[in-house]
């Protein structure tokens, strides 16, 4: 008896650390996530001012090559001073970059530019228009090394006024188009070497813990084995035990050995059905449900007895096309539930109908709070009444897989109200 005692007890103490060490996995991610967002915006903010560093030099670069085409414009005016529209032809045969020629009297001589400009733009002399660079280049100091010898040719240009050519770049669009693939590219290779070594550095801080964890879902497993053994002989002796000779103080403490015993094979069953689900029978029958709950109330009897509860039930026929083995355990957590959370002289209110079962209490009852966590493992409302924290963990895995509704009403200090809907399927 002190054996299995004891091995309840510290099968409960071990899930109580493994959803601690859940909870420790759970900070880890959300560490990692955190990192990565943080990694991710400084990414962000990095290539950012290196794709805007890259632009200004693409912008520089081409409107160094305008200046080009520029010199070549201006030759071909002072070639021609004489006939302008001579000098015009020339630069429309040999000239295909759009451009745009004002006059000293700011008319427009020639134009293929199809792009309007503002006052400001061109009295600034250059403007941009998406990803295309429209400048005037005689307007701006820096002259290629490769035509210094016709400074003076763009100089006196600039100095009498006499035009502004304004260009427009023909192959800028399509390096910026390739610059933001290149930067979008670096940025996803940049992201996904972080995660990788992200996800490598997790799963190293996490080994040590996954292996304590599996070490304990082992040490989980074996226990609940090792119970069975001692369990049953507890049970059946008891069962067989003689009980007409005892006194009335040997037979109350036979009493408290049978209920004992009675709760260490409830929580052996838990721990059977949720550690090794595979070894409960899944045939499922057209169950007459109000015939399993008379049969659990009865194995509780003693509970209600020993705590003064009393029961009220209002029991119908009703039927539920399920596996036997499995609706008895969640009857019996219910009806464990609805003891251990009720006070002592408190009352259970039972009922049963076509389709609906519904299980109340007047016990200690819940937050809102911890209503919605209530089916999450290990939760439990309150550290001094309940087990291990799985039993509604169970109910709920059971009646996701029957398609079976379960609606929680709790108050704080007032109790709470557990009711199971189903799909009537009717007796076969």
């Amino acid at each position: 008896m002190l054996i299995s005692v004891a091995g309840g007890i510290a099968i409960m103490k071990i899930g109580q650390m493994w959803s601690r060490m859940s909870e420790n996995a759970k900070s880890i991610i959300k560490i990692l996530s955190l990192y990565l967002g943080t990694t991710g915006i400084f990414l962000c903010v990095f290539f950012w001012f290196s794709y805007a560093k890259e632009v200004r030099h693409l912008v520089a670069q081409q409107v160094s090559e305008l200046r080009e085409i520029s010199l070549e414009v201006y030759e071909i005016l002072h070639n021609n001073k004489d006939d302008v529209k001579a000098g015009l032809a020339q630069i429309q045969s040999e000239i295909s970059t759009p451009l745009r020629i004002y006059n000293k009297k700011s008319v427009v001589i020639y134009d293929t530019l199809q792009v309007e400009l503002t006052q400001s733009e061109i009295e600034e002399g250059f403007a941009m228009r998406g990803d295309y660079v429209i400048i005037e280049p005689s307007m701006h100091e820096k002259i290629p090394k490769a035509h210094k010898s016709k400074k003076n040719l763009v100089s006196k240009y600039r100095d009498n006024a006499r035009y502004k050519i304004f260009i427009q770049d023909t192959s800028l669009e399509s390096q910026m188009f390739f610059l933001r693939l290149k930067m979008i590219a670096y940025f996803l290779l940049s992201l996904f070497g972080v995660g990788v070594v992200a996800y490598f550095l997790v799963k190293l801080s996490l080994k040590p813990m996954q292996q304590r964890i599996n070490a304990l879902n082992a040490f989980i497993k074996d226990s609940t084995h090792e119970i069975n053994t001692p369990l049953s002989i507890i049970l059946m002796s008891i069962e067989t035990l003689p009980l007409d000779n005892l006194t009335p103080a040997q037979s109350q403490k036979i009493e408290r050995i049978k209920l004992a015993s009675k709760s260490l094979s409830h929580i052996y069953k838990i721990l059977v059905a949720y550690n090794f689900p595979h070894s409960i029978n899944h045939k499922c029958e057209n169950l007459a449900l109000h015939i399993l709950l008379q049969e659990r109330l009865e194995y509780f009897s003693p509970f209600f007895e020993q705590k003064a509860l009393q029961l009220q039930s209002t029991i119908t026929p009703s039927y539920i096309f399920a596996s036997a083995e499995k609706m008895s355990c969640v009857l019996d957590n219910l009806l464990s539930n609805a003891i251990k959370y009720n006070k002592k002289g408190g009352e259970i209110d039972i009922s049963l109908k076509e389709g609906v079962l519904s299980i109340s209490d007047s016990g200690c009852g819940m937050a809102d709070s911890d209503k919605e966590r209530i089916f999450e493992r290990y939760v439990r409302c309150n550290d001094y009444q309940g087990g291990f924290g799985i039993g509604l963990t169970l109910i709920k895995r059971i009646c996701d897989e029957y398609g079976i509704n379960i609606e929680v009403q709790s108050e704080q200090g007032k109790g709470s109200c557990f009711t199971l809907i189903w799909k009537q399927e009717g007796r076969k």
